[in-house]
């Protein structure tokens, strides 16, 4: 017979006043059948998470619960340069197509890069001052992304000539952010270090940053349990497999599973959410407007650092005719192509053909010409096959650096056409046959997936 166990009475500190009264709601709720009682502990667990965030400074988020701020931190969060990140979404244009619940922002997803990166600083054993840096690194990271995110990057690259890391730390030199942080015993160039992914700054870079967002971007765009249960479980637990050797993070041998499925996730949440064509259809008008209000003067480059809202109303002060569609379809969610080309049918040369980038200007100009006055958008599904790669220490010690790179099928790839003439559509699916016929294969044809029928935006909606 197993002998019995014996149970260690635990000792529970003493409770805020504040405290006491959250659970004695919560079991009065529980009493009055307001509240299942199966669901006690987790509304206790929520009652002294918000009285813990109230004594203190924090938010609750929806991902990861409580994130209780230091006063530094808490007094850091309200420079302009990171409060503007609250009006800056994460995905770009997307929210306002066919995922209509995206509408996370930057300023959410800092926060939560903050909290994991003094969570797995804490797990590998850093020093306070090391976990520190890493938290602020982590609250400070995406303050040189412009308006719609990685949408206009390349616009800030080209006119401006620096990228996103680059414009952080103008911005936060501007505003004191060193001197501020030197003040109170931090040491802003080893931030910045981190910030770029420097030392432990990988930390941050390769681990916090991507499960954050691939975490936070599951709950708000699809919504679907089982993969936001499912992705929660296995990142966790993936983190939890994180050792440090020799100042580099590696994933530990039994933990290689783990690891393959994060770079499954990526790729998934890729060709599902970011390039989902809606959201290709929302990126290409808007870079449009953004391209014509730079080359006619009417945006200067340092607009493209100002919130969502007010580059789009400064573009349609401009008078800028892609504005006026791009920010009606996003609020009556019209970016959906009226037809999709299917690249899968491609022959080799076909596949090498449309990955050049002038493919796509030759096809849209013989486009236009079927359609005369009629507006037409062509987008193109651009190159988004990047190995994940990571360090597998193995139990004998040794470090093997991993390339996995899950395969992307041709089906994913593809050419988006919207006409504003629905009679001219019709007549270019036809024009695109002819014109893709010596780069597919003698075995399938052309494949052409009609869709949802796009409708061009029209200036009237806006209220």
């Amino acid at each position: 017979m197993e002998p019995a166990r014996k149970y260690r009475k635990r000792k529970w500190r003493s409770l805020w006043p504040g405290e006491e009264q959250g659970i004695k709601q919560t079991k009065e709720f529980v009493r009055k059948g307001i509240v299942p009682e199966v669901h006690l502990s987790s509304m206790i667990h929520h009652a002294l998470a918000m009285e813990a965030i109230d004594r203190e400074n924090g938010y609750y988020d929806a991902v990861h619960g409580p994130i209780i701020m230091s006063p530094l931190e808490w007094e850091l969060h309200h420079a302009p340069a990171v409060l503007r990140l609250a009006h800056v979404k994460q995905f770009e244009a997307s929210h306002g197509g066919f995922w209509i619940t995206a509408n996370n922002t930057r300023f959410q997803h800092s926060l939560g890069t903050m909290h994991l990166s003094g969570r797995l600083a804490r797990q590998l054993k850093l020093s306070k001052q090391e976990q520190a840096e890493l938290r602020i690194a982590g609250l400070l990271h995406d303050v040189g992304h412009a308006a719609f995110s990685h949408a206009t990057e390349p616009f800030i690259k080209k006119h401006l000539g620096l990228d996103h890391e680059e414009i952080a730390n103008e911005l936060l030199r501007r505003q004191g952010v060193p001197e501020f942080l030197e003040r109170n015993g931090i040491d802003y160039k080893r931030v910045l270090a981190k910030i770029n992914g420097e030392g432990t700054g990988e930390i941050l870079t390769e681990w916090a940053d991507r499960i954050d967002y691939l975490q936070r971007d599951a709950r708000f765009a699809t919504g679907m349990r089982q993969i936001i249960t499912a992705l929660s479980r296995d990142l966790n637990k993936l983190a939890s497999n994180l050792v440090l050797r020799d100042g580099k993070v590696c994933v530990r041998e039994e933990a290689k599973p783990l690891a393959e499925k994060f770079a499954r996730y990526r790729n998934y949440f890729f060709t599902t959410l970011y390039l989902h064509p809606s959201a290709l259809m929302a990126r290409e008008l808007l870079t449009r407007a953004v391209d014509r209000g730079l080359r006619e003067k009417k945006l200067s480059p340092k607009d493209l650092l100002l919130s969502d809202d007010q580059l789009v109303d400064k573009m349609l002060a401009g008078g800028i005719p892609e504005a006026k569609h791009f920010e009606t379809g996003l609020i009556a969610h019209h970016f959906t192509p009226a037809f999709a080309i299917d690249f899968s049918s491609l022959n080799e040369r076909g596949k090498l053909t449309v990955n050049d980038s002038k493919f796509k200007a030759v096809l849209e100009r013989r486009l236009q010409e079927i359609a005369g006055k009629a507006e037409i958008v062509v987008a193109a599904t651009p190159k988004f096959e990047k190995p994940f790669k990571y360090r597998l220490l193995h139990k004998d010690g040794r470090i093997e650096n991993v390339a996995y790179a899950p395969t992307v099928a041709d089906s994913d790839k593809v050419f988006l056409v919207a006409c504003s003439d629905q009679k001219k559509a019709d007549e270019m699916r036809k024009t695109v046959k002819e014109f893709m016929q010596p780069y597919l294969t003698e075995e399938n044809p052309l494949q052409i997936r009609i869709t949802t029928r796009w409708r061009l935006p029209v200036a009237e909606m806006r209220e």
